[in-house]
Parts: structure tokens; C-alpha cells; sequence
């Protein structure tokens, strides 16, 4: 019998007062059929659960069916039969909104619950992969477009609230924020525009403003000379040309040779009349400044000689004086006893391997193809030019054999060792070199 049909036979046997409803049926009053308050507790399925929805979508469990109460109490008058009756339709309709409110909630709460978890793992899997992209190596170019976008971002802000901020700021915090990463100084660069345009040419990275003119002109420029004691301040140049002071044409400005030799003409550098004799060097300033197209050096004067330029004046041999690079220990050896042996005076300077030396010379008419050579020691940037007061005649100068001929004389050097240096291909290179008399000819 459906519940429905037993709800009509009860009424039925309340309203003909059936004496065996009596003892089928205890009837309450309306309060006894108020539901709870609080709603039913929905027991949430466990974590583990939850995570299978990446597999099929959970079902929320089905609430339990609520059994109706049963009526208690003495049979009424026609009143209280119809309050009971309101009662068992309220109760019914109750239920049934229960049992819907219920079922809604347990469905949202399981969809809010599996949103709130897939949420969570998108969220640490993005977490992942963005420390996992901060180990990456970045591309230099990338980097470099970033930050020309970030910047011209910031400029457009800065100016569009009137903000005066400077341009290195900018820089420093665009670099800040991409970790390390090196912007580049165009000021560093900037002030070469007006020379390249002016003169349509290249210039070397880092040459000093100073000769941005002169080098425009004549790309062979290397630098510049001066020399108080002649009154001398020329520029230098990587090509002998028009009697100007030059250098070696295979030297590169940017590497720092022990020993470097500029060529000069009698005419714009008087050398002899400053440091020909000891009386000369202790009157001199004995200062010399030569600045490359990227560095500026002073250098001290403690030597100065004669040599040959041609073989025949010295049993076919010419003295490299002009050697130019770096020497191994034995060969700088050999190179010091020569140069104290041929030296007119001595200054009291004890040559070191660790020196970087400046050989200068000129033409000379002392004898036919000899030339004068003064040797000068870089003085270092935190060192304090000091002059020699002492310069003492050296009684035995090793001359070319052509002045001993001259002279009629026996040249004491006769048996000496036709020595040429011994160089390292490269500063830190293990590998040397040896020159000949085929490199100074």
C-alpha cells in the first residue's frame, strides 16, 4: 500500500471515528513535527578522493530518505484533525526540500572543492616552471629587446607624469631586476658619432677623444711623443711617412710589451744634445710621456748609446736594440749585459724583467749609419717620478767594430756572441720564438 493511500485511510478512519485507529496511531501536536534547525551534516569525501576527479567526475553521495514521524496522541475534534493534517503536508513538503537543498549543496560543494585542488596544482606547477625558466640561460638578444621595451615604457611614464628621472637610474634598476645583467654605457661610444660622420670611417673601440681628429685624417696614427728636454711633441704613427716619429708596423697598441721603439729624425728630436754624456742626463728632466690611442705613460730615462744600422759596420752584426714583444728569463739576461756594456754612463738603474721599456732613437752623424738610442723605464701610475742624480762614465762602451776601425783601435767585444732575442709568441704563451739578424736588417 503506497503512502499515500494509507495517509487517505488513515483521514478516513479519523473522520468516521474508527475505534482501530485508537490502536494503530499516537497523534502529536503541530511542534513535534518541526524539523531541526541546523541542516544535516554532509560528510565531504577525503582528500584522496577529491584528487580522483582528474579521472571521472564524483558523484555526491545520496541522502538518506527521512522516515515521516508517527502520529501519537488522543483522537480531536475537527480542528485539531485538520491541524494534524497540515502537519503531515508540511512535514512532506519539508522533506522533499530538504532532501533537494541537500543534494544541491553536496553537488556544489564538491564542484567548488575539486576547482579549489585543480587550482592549487595549476598554481605550484606554475611555480615549477617559473623557477625552472629563472635557471635557463637567457638569449643576450631577448634580454637586450626587454630592456629597450622596459625602458622606453618607463620613459614614456616618466615624461607623461612629469617625473625627471635620470637615464642611468633607469638603467641601473632595469638591471637590477633582470638579475646581473650588464647594460651597455653608450656614452662610452657616443662621443666617436661626431668624428665617424665627419670622416666616414670606423674607429677602434676605446681610442682616446684626443686623437679622434688626427686619426680621421690619417688611420696610421698609433699615438703621440713628447719630450721636454727636445722640446719635442709630435704624433706617432704605425708607417714611417714624412720624417714623423713611427713605430714597429707589426705592434699592436692594445697588448703591453715589455719593450716597445719609436723611431725618430734628428730634425724634430734632438736626443744627443740632451743625453749624448753624463753632464747632459744630470741637466735633462729625464722624462719622457708617450700616450697610445688608448693609454697614456711616462717613462725615466737610464740608458743611452750608439749601434749600427747596417751589418758590414759590425762583423755582420746589428745590435736588436728595437726588439719589441716579450723575452724569455735568458734571453732578457743576455739583453740586460749587453745594454750595460754598450751604455755611455750609468745611471744607477738596475734593469728588471718585470720593467716595461720605451726605446727611442734618431739618426746620427756620430758615425756613418749609426743611430742614438736612449732607453726609458715606465714610471707606474702610483710611483713618484724621481730624477738620477748619479751618471758615471763607463771607461769600457762596447762600440759597432766599424769605431774601433775608425779609431785604430782593438775592439775588447771582439769575441762577443752575435745574440738575438728569444720571444714568447704571446704574453702567457709557453711558445717562443727566435729572431734573427733577418728581423732588424
Amino acid at each position: 500500500m503506497s503512502k499515500d493511500n494509507e495517509l487517505n485511510e488513515i483521514l478516513n478512519s479519523i473522520k468516521n471515528n474508527n475505534a482501530s485507529a485508537e490502536n494503530k496511531f499516537e497523534f502529536k501536536t503541530a511542534d513535534d513535527f518541526k524539523l531541526p534547525e541546523k541542516e544535516p551534516v554532509i560528510e565531504e569525501k577525503p582528500k584522496q578522493e577529491l584528487l580522483e576527479f582528474d579521472k571521472a567526475e564524483s558523484k555526491p553521495s545520496e541522502p538518506k530518505e527521512i522516515a515521516p514521524p508517527t502520529p501519537k496522541g488522543e483522537l480531536g475534534d475537527s480542528d485539531a484533525l485538520d491541524r494534524q493534517l497540515e502537519n503531515l503536508v508540511w512535514f512532506e513538503s519539508q522533506k522533499n526540500d530538504a532532501e533537494a537543498k541537500k543534494t544541491k549543496k553536496s553537488k556544489e560543494k564538491s564542484t567548488v572543492d575539486f576547482n579549489k585542488i585543480k587550482e592549487s596544482l595549476f598554481a605550484q606547477k606554475e611555480k615549477i616552471a617559473e623557477k625552472k625558466n629563472k635557471r635557463e640561460k637567457k638569449n643576450p638578444e631577448d634580454i637586450k629587446n626587454q630592456l629597450k621595451n622596459i625602458g622606453s615604457k618607463a620613459l614614456e611614464v616618466c615624461k607623461r607624469k612629469q617625473f625627471y628621472i635620470p637615464v642611468i637610474a633607469v638603467a641601473l634598476a632595469i638591471g637590477m631586476i633582470f638579475g646581473g645583467v650588464k647594460i651597455y654605457d653608450y656614452s662610452k661610444v657616443a662621443y666617436l658619432k661626431p668624428y665617424e660622420e665627419k670622416y666616414s670611417i670606423t674607429y677602434p673601440e676605446g681610442i682616446s677623444e684626443k686623437f679622434c681628429d688626427m686619426y680621421g685624417k690619417n688611420q696610421y696614427t698609433a699615438g703621440s711623443v713628447e719630450i721636454p728636454d727636445t722640446s719635442t711633441k709630435k704624433y706617432v704613427f704605425s708607417k714611417a711617412q714624412n720624417d714623423s716619429p713611427y713605430i714597429e708596423q707589426h705592434i699592436s697598441l692594445k697588448r703591453d710589451y715589455q719593450n716597445m721603439a719609436i723611431y725618430l729624425n734628428r730634425n724634430y728630436a734632438d736626443l744627443e744634445s740632451a743625453y749624448s754624456t753624463a753632464e747632459y742626463y744630470l741637466d735633462s728632466q729625464q722624462i719622457v710621456k708617450f700616450s697610445t690611442l688608448f693609454n697614456d705613460y711616462t717613462y725615466k730615462v737610464v740608458a743611452a748609446f750608439y749601434t749600427n744600422t747596417v751589418a758590414e759596420d759590425d762583423a755582420g752584426y746589428i745590435f736588436p736594440y728595437n726588439v719589441c714583444g716579450t723575452m724569455t728569463d735568458k734571453s732578457f739576461e743576455a739583453y740586460k749585459d749587453r745594454i750595460q756594456s754598450r751604455r755611455l754612463y750609468d745611471t744607477g738603474y738596475n734593469l728588471q724583467k718585470s720593467d716595461h721599456f720605451l726605446t727611442l732613437s734618431v739618426d746620427s752623424d756620430f758615425m756613418d749609419n749609426f743611430r742614438f738610442v736612449i732607453v726609458c723605464v715606465r714610471v707606474g701610475e702610483d710611483e713618484k717620478f724621481e730624477k738620477s742624480t748619479t751618471a758615471v762614465v763607463n771607461e769600457k762602451v762596447h762600440y759597432p767594430q766599424a769605431w774601433y776601425d775608425k779609431n785604430n783601435q782593438e775592439n775588447p767585444y771582439r769575441f762577443a756572441s752575435k745574440w738575438y732575442p728569444e720571444l714568447y709568441t704571446f704574453k702567457s704563451s709557453p711558445k717562443t720564438t727566435k729572431q734573427s739578424i733577418e728581423d732588424y736588417e
